[in-house]
């Protein structure tokens, strides 16, 4: 599964960028929901043998890759970073994400669409600048992509795609060291005056 990191600064809001993917694996586990031939009516014509799952994997294989634009907030403070609050805030598909073609009188439609899941919020050790251990708060998302086919007469079905994982942190919230002491000169000893 592809990984996505993005580290936001407190109060602040960023764009993760995904796109999805379709091995061919995938492809061909989605193909096998659909019968391998389908039998049309055709006008002046008859009763004709229509190869569906033919079809169905060359859309699979010109699928468009769309972009699936999230928008995270963080918000919060190193004081209380145990009540931070890290949200997916919104979502935008971009690029072509939908359509339908006619093969012959049979109607075929796509949909691509995404769904994103939030995991339960950690705090954890990060590394400071000055090399000591500093804590950091960070939530797992996954984006789980699907895509919706209808063969029309009504075959077809919402099938799993891909699926990417997003870290989203804080920044690290390091102990801020004490200002060093400047040691002040040693006093000398007065001298002692002797008597003459």
């Amino acid at each position: 599964m592809p990984t996505e990191r993005k580290t936001i600064d407190f109060g602040d809001t960023d764009t993760v960028t995904l796109t999805n993917s379709l091995s061919k694996a995938d492809k061909n586990a989605i193909a096998r929901n659909f019968p391998v031939t389908l039998t049309v009516d055709l006008p002046l014509i008859g009763e004709q043998e229509f190869a569906i799952r033919d079809n169905v994997k060359s859309l699979l294989n010109n699928l468009p890759s769309p972009s699936f634009e999230i928008d995270f907030t963080v918000e919060g403070d190193c004081e209380t970073l145990e009540d931070t609050l890290i949200e997916a805030t919104a979502e935008n598909m971009v690029g072509t994400y939908q359509g339908s073609f006619q093969v012959v009188n049979v109607g075929v439609a796509f949909s691509i669409s995404a769904r994103v899941v939030s995991k339960k919020f950690k705090v954890k050790n990060c590394k400071c600048s000055n090399g000591t251990t500093g804590k950091m708060g960070e939530r797992h998302f996954q984006v789980k992509w699907y895509v919706d086919i209808d063969v029309n007469p009504g075959i077809g079905g919402t099938y799993p795609m891909d699926t990417h994982d997003a870290y989203i942190s804080t920044p690290c919230c390091c102990e801020k060291s004490a200002p060093k002491r400047k040691k002040s000169p040693a006093k000398r000893p007065a001298a002692r005056k002797t008597k003459g």
